[in-house]
């Protein structure tokens, strides 16, 4: 599994990946580009070669519009049903850049499925989610990969720690509900109280200090990071991904060898698409 970081902000997007063929450029006149996961079974290096070849893609205004343009090209092609079956991280599409109408950078996080009726891809249910730095933040950062080892730095908690607390929670709400229910349980207001017990969504009921604490991470990261310049970012992006791939490495023993950031990339709006570091051009 590759690990991808988009981190970005006002000045631009930097993005670091360790494995080759990641990062591509979807416009030579605008700065566009998408990020894949370079082991998915998805044969998306050939279908971004494909798109690119049939010319400069036609100007839009927002990011969303050129991720909207690949997705009618690539619903053209025969998809596998077993794709259905692929992890999150393989059916995962990350469009980054401007369109014509952007001054502060976008993200597009997208995840693809397979409709088995038709056999081609299309969009899941969330669909195009663009988050615009001049309207949702004032930074932010997107993944793919396994960043479970750096979980707590990026997000606050590991997955494992979210999950035991809300279950810890459910289990303390439901506990409190069956106490109330014996306490009027004979009672005049047992109906009563049955009845607004049953209308109350749990997901309200439940509060998730964990979520709360993750979010209160996220801003605090996003408050740090809409302060840095093209370089911080860029270094920040290739320290996280090294980071991340050491980590993966001594977590399988040590064996075979070490990892490294191969891709690095930037994107603003002055100056476009520029490639910081690429091995197949010697950069």
């Amino acid at each position: 599994m590759n690990s991808f970081l988009a981190i970005y902000n006002q000045s631009g997007i930097a993005c670091a990946s360790d494995t080759d063929n990641t990062i591509y450029r979807l416009s030579k006149e605008e700065p566009v580009a998408i990020a894949i996961c370079p082991y998915s079974p998805i044969p998306w290096e050939c279908i971004i070669t494909q798109y690119l070849r049939k010319g400069e893609p036609e100007h839009h205004k927002t990011l969303e519009e050129y991720a909207r343009d690949f997705e009618k090209f690539f619903q053209q092609f025969h998809a596998d049903k077993a794709w259905n079956k692929l992890g999150i991280n393989e059916l995962n599409l990350i469009f980054l850049g401007y369109g014509q109408d952007e001054i502060y950078p976008s993200v597009c996080d997208i995840q693809i499925v397979v409709d088995e009726e038709t056999e081609k891809m299309k969009l899941g249910e969330i669909g195009i989610k663009q988050i615009n730095l001049s309207r949702d933040e004032n930074a932010g950062y997107n993944w793919n990969g396994n960043f479970e080892r750096l979980a707590s730095i990026l997000f606050g908690a590991t997955e494992q720690v979210k999950d035991f607390a809300t279950e810890k929670q459910f289990d303390l709400f439901h506990a409190y509900k069956q106490r109330v229910i014996e306490k009027f349980k004979g009672t005049q207001y047992e109906e009563y109280v049955n009845k607004c017990l049953s209308k109350y969504p749990e997901e309200i009921a439940v509060p998730k200090p964990v979520t709360k604490a993750t979010t209160k991470a996220f801003e605090r990261a996003y408050e740090g990071i809409s302060t840095f310049s093209i370089e911080e970012l860029v270094s920040t992006a290739e320290t996280l991904v090294n980071a991340n791939v050491r980590l993966l490495h001594l977590k399988e023993g040590g064996k075979g060898l070490l990892g490294h950031t191969r891709e690095i990339a930037v994107l603003t709006r002055a100056e476009g698409f520029t490639w910081i570091k690429h091995s197949l051009f010697a950069i």
